[in-house]
């Protein structure tokens, strides 16, 4: 059996291995679907839907799930009703459980888990002997660096506690954006961008994958570590995703990692941007264009309110702009370098596990 990306719409998607058996695959703007082999999806609809009650609103930003505890919890960075500054960004990182993957979800503390003294964006939750290790990115809002106006995202961490109602100690800088690649999007925008963290372990060795650039040139690199605070050294053949032109591929980017239901692959779940047609069931869309005044009230939209595009995107041929979700495969060498078999939008074996 083959498979072909893309494969659904959808970005920054976390894709995890349930107790039940499914895979469900949670995007940004709260989007969750459930797939029995990572390549059929059946859409769930919004795994939250914030209400009067909630100090949260609107559409969650690159939210992920997981299995604690006997319980499944989203972690997810979302705007704050409580806004006295009336920020253009004003979100906080928040928890939501479950006792089903699919929901319902509830807030079970009421508040923020963490409530850092600058816009977070993008959160990853590590998990090793009963402690756990919360990432995130300090956006670039209102987060200048040297001279110039220049504004950088950089990813910060710190250890959680095992009841996630908090904190362990005080966060620290993980990586911030310091390859030469990096800088690919840093005339137009006068940012650099370090975000979307996902951290595992292979041997003795700890891997942070990363994103960095923005919405129309984005692409994945990763860093290594003795230990889940680091120090973290960047890979110097990053970076391990990016665009390819020719086979009409853009923007790649945001990726979590899950293994193969017999536990032999790893795959790279991620998004890109291109015109390639669906040839899993899903249904194309018309694209619509639509212009910053026609954005939803709570103002976080770009990427992920459909049809919306900001300018710049017409910088990147693919008539639909909208981001879509692709798996590859993705192993370790030898040497113990992370390989990407991919970016690829041409016929792939099936996920193993799903004869």
């Amino acid at each position: 059996m083959l498979y072909r990306n893309p494969l659904q719409f959808g970005s920054d998607p976390f894709a995890m291995l349930a107790r039940d058996g499914y895979y469900y695959i949670l995007c940004s703007g709260w989007r969750l679907y459930r797939s029995p082999d990572l390549v059929r999806y059946e859409d769930l609809g919004a795994a939250c839907t914030p209400g009067e009650d909630d100090w949260f609103y609107g559409r969650a930003s690159a939210p992920e799930l997981y299995y604690f505890h006997g319980k499944y919890w989203i972690f997810h960075t979302t705007e704050a009703k409580d806004n006295p500054w009336d920020e253009a960004e004003n979100r906080k990182i928040g928890v939501l459980v479950s006792d089903r993957p699919e929901g319902p979800y509830h807030d079970p503390l009421g508040r923020p888990l963490y409530d850092p003294p600058y816009c977070p964006i993008d959160i990853n939750v590590y998990e090793e002997n009963g402690r756990f290790w919360l990432y995130w990115s300090h956006s670039c809002y209102h987060h200048p660096v040297g001279r110039n106006d220049i504004e950088e995202s950089w990813i910060c961490g710190a250890e959680l506690k095992p009841d996630f109602t908090g904190l362990l100690g005080e966060e620290k800088l993980m990586i911030r954006p310091c390859q030469e690649w990096e800088n690919h999007t840093l005339p137009l925008h006068k940012r650099r961008w370090n975000e979307g963290p996902f951290v595992m372990k292979h041997g003795d060795t700890y891997y942070m994958m990363f994103s960095a650039n923005t919405f129309e040139d984005y692409g994945v690199g990763y860093a290594t570590a003795s230990d889940p605070m680091g120090p973290w050294t960047k890979a110097e053949e990053n970076p391990i995703l990016s665009e390819v032109p020719g086979a009409g591929i853009w923007a790649p980017g945001h990726n979590s990692v899950v293994a193969s239901k017999d536990g032999s692959e790893l795959f790279m779940v991620y998004h890109m941007i291109t015109d390639t047609p669906f040839t899993n069931g899903t249904q194309e869309r018309p694209w619509t264009p639509r212009t910053a005044g026609a954005l939803p009230a709570d103002g976080y939209a770009l990427q992920h309110w459909p049809g919306y595009a900001p300018e710049y995107m017409n910088l990147i041929p693919p008539k639909d702009k909208a981001r879509k979700i692709a798996i590859d495969r993705i192993r370790f060498t030898e040497d113990g370098r992370l390989e990407l078999c991919g970016p690829t939008v041409t016929p792939q074996p099936y996920p193993s596990g799903n004869e």
